[in-house]
């Protein structure tokens, strides 16, 4: 899967997630690595840290139900690290983690 899928099944299900206004509401960023496997569909968001590192950036990891939605698992910008989160994400897809 890719972004752009998850992107059109959200949509396609009512949900806004990948919508403009609500990224640009969270200051987030979709990372384009999409982990997929027994554990099920997860990817990485980066959001501005608030309220006051302004420049700074915090990373969660999410994951795709077939519904179309997108949940956060884990704790909403767990990661201060791109590379933690991007790892959290695959060991999770792989079924291998507790979150």
């Amino acid at each position: 899967m890719t972004i752009r899928e998850l992107e059109t099944r959200n949509r396609e299900a009512g949900f806004y997630f990948f919508s403009r206004g609500a990224l640009e509401f969270f200051s987030s960023r979709i990372h384009p690595a999409v982990y997929e496997g027994p554990g099920g569909v997860f990817f990485v968001t980066s959001e501005r840290c608030r309220p006051f590192h302004r420049h700074s950036r915090a990373y969660t990891v999410r994951e795709f139900h077939t519904g179309g939605d997108v949940r956060t698992h884990g704790e909403f910008q767990e990661y201060s690290y791109r590379q933690a989160a991007h790892s959290a994400a695959e060991k999770a897809a792989k079924g291998t983690d507790n979150g």
